[in-house]
This record gives structure tokens, sequence and C-alpha cells, in this order.
């Protein structure tokens, strides 16, 4: 049966996320502990005669009719099927946002919508910027058709639109968007969800990497896929980070926190730079870690977790031209006004 029309406009919004611990180690069945953040992306839904999405920084972006957001959807998933077969790298299945967008559209269905999303999270710098839009913009077409927008609808769908970006998503960053809170996540699964801690967490933005996730995940698959050993040295610091937050407890972060950061080394995702600068978070008595896949090439690594002293984070962030955003966590995961109850 065709979905209703919709009837008047709707809103939806998304929170972004931050890895703790777990950063590649959970595609091979190690638990990974993520936090969702108190940045948001908002989406409002209406009807128009053609679809179209507005993005800040960008040319309005007219996809056609149902037509057009069907015959994008076969392409993308064939595109896809070639990347899995091994005839394509996943940054040539779905290069443009607007193309996952899309994606997006032509998985809610329905008549077209006149879409505008606003976003606090910068792009590609490993705070689920990605599953952030994918998860509110379809919140905001089912709630635009009274339509149910509860996780076990939205998760599916938004895991759907990640795996053309990512190849092979855990479905971690998706499960934190949707969902909110800390959690602890494994095998597709949220093992634990709780509120978050009432504590700020200081990030040094890094700048996006010049590999994306998905190319960061399949390099490190090529070198250390097989490397069960690593794998569960993660799975250990992430149990101790996931304790030591949760509780509150800042030496006990700290030397796990340093811990973590030597293991992405290890497996090659810290750019030089980036280590420079935790080298000497480390010398002043802190800890730091990225927060995300990391980068396999050039000098960017997204979004640094910095703790212990603050005094000369800003001064050493701003010697190397980056920047420190303060953020907290949320228990809020997706919210959407709109939808039938």
């Amino acid at each position: 049966m065709r979905p209703a029309p919709p009837t008047a406009p709707a809103t939806a919004s998304a929170p972004g996320k931050l890895i703790l611990s777990g950063e590649h180690a959970v595609v091979y069945g190690e638990p990974a502990v993520l936090l969702a953040v108190d940045l948001r992306v908002r989406v409002r839904a209406e009807p128009a005669p053609t679809w179209t999405l507005e993005l800040p920084g960008t040319p309005v972006a007219r996809l056609g009719g149902v037509a057009d957001l069907d015959r994008r959807r076969r392409e993308l998933e064939t595109a896809h099927a070639e990347f899995m077969a091994g005839l394509r790298p996943i940054g040539e299945v779905a290069p443009h946002p607007v193309t996952l967008l899309a994606y997006a559209c032509a998985l809610a269905g329905g008549d077209p919508l006149r879409l505008q999303i606003e976003s606090d999270l910068p792009l590609g710098a490993g705070m689920g910027s990605s599953a952030a839009v994918a998860a509110a913009v379809i919140a905001a077409i089912l709630a635009a058709r009274k339509a149910p927008t509860d996780p076990d609808r939205l998760i599916p769908l938004t895991l759907a639109v990640e795996r053309l970006q990512h190849g092979r998503p855990s479905g971690a960053d998706v499960a934190a968007v949707v969902r909110g809170g800390l959690l602890r996540f494994r095998n597709g699964e949220v093992e634990s969800r709780r509120s978050p801690p009432n504590r700020g967490l200081r990030l040094v933005d890094t700048g996006r990497p010049d590999s994306p996730t998905g190319e960061c995940v399949e390099a490190v698959r090529a070198r250390h896929g097989l490397d069960r050993g690593a794998w569960a040295s993660f799975g250990a610091v992430a149990a101790e980070i996931e304790a030591a937050f949760a509780g509150d407890e800042e030496e006990r972060l700290i030397r796990a926190v340093r811990r973590n950061h030597r293991l992405l080394c290890q497996i090659g995702v810290v750019p030089e730079p980036v280590q420079a600068l935790v080298c000497e978070i480390e010398s002043a008595g802190g800890a730091a870690k990225i927060c995300g896949a990391g980068a396999v090439r050039g000098s960017a690594g997204g979004m640094l977790w910095t703790l212990g002293p603050s005094d000369p984070i800003p001064a050493l962030a701003a010697r190397r031209g980056w920047r420190v955003i303060e953020v907290k966590g949320t228990g809020t995961g997706v919210e959407a006004k709109g939808a039938g109850r």
C-alpha cells in the first residue's frame, strides 16, 4: 500500500557521537564504548512538488520524483554490491553527501518533500555526522507521514545508508545516534545503555582526514584483520575505559586512554602530527586519543579526546591551527515531531 501523503511539516533531530574506545576493534567482535553528544543535526520536512534537499553551504539539490529516487536507489545498491565483490573501492559508491541523502529519501519512501538540514557537527571528524544526518532525515520523512520513528524502524534504514559510505559498518554509530546515552556495543547489538555522567569532554578538531572512514576500515582490515591478539587488547582497554568513564575516575581514565592511543598507533590510524600533540599532552600529565576511524594517509585525524590539565591544551592546539571544542554527553537520541503515536 502506498504511504499516506504528508499533511504538515515535521521536524527531527539526532545527536552526534564519540567512540570512547573500540574504534576498528568493534568490526572484529570486540566491544565499543560510545557516547552520544549534545551537538545535533536538525531536519525540517514539508510537502513539495519534487524531492528537494537544502544543506548549509551547498546549492539546493533537486532530486526529482519518486521514479527518479527509485532509479538512484537501484544504481547505488548495484555499486555497493560491486564493492562487496571487490570490483570498486568504497569511495566510489556514493562519493557525495547528496547521493547518500537521496538514498535515505528513497528508503523512507512516499511523495516528494522539501528537506531543510542544519547541523552542529563537523563533517568527517569522527563524530557520526553521516549517521546523524541519515537518521534525522529518515525520521523527519517518517514523521511527516505520521509513521512510527522508533529505533527498531530507524536503525536498519539508517544502517543501509551507512553501508554506502562505510562499506561494512559495525552499526555502532547508528545505534549511538538513534538511541543516545552511553552505550556498550558488540556484534551488532547494544549490550548496555546508561545515562552519561555529568562531565564535559574537551576535544581538539585536528581536521577532516584525507582517508574517509570506509577506506580507513578497509586498509586496517588488509593489514591487521587477522590479528586476534591486537583486537583482544582493544577489548580489554575498552572495558577499562567504560568503567573509569562511568565512575568519573580521572587518573584511571587517563591511564586507559593512553593505552588505547598506543593501540591505535600500532594499527596505523593516527597521523604523525596528531601523535606529536598527544605526546605533548601526555608530557603535561594528560592523555588523548582519536575518537573515530582516524586516517591512513595525510596529517589530519578527526576529533581528538583530551583529558588531564586543561591549561596547555588550547595553546598546543592553536600552534597547529586546530580548535578546541567542549561537548557533553546526552541521553537523548533521535527526536521527531509530527509522527503518529
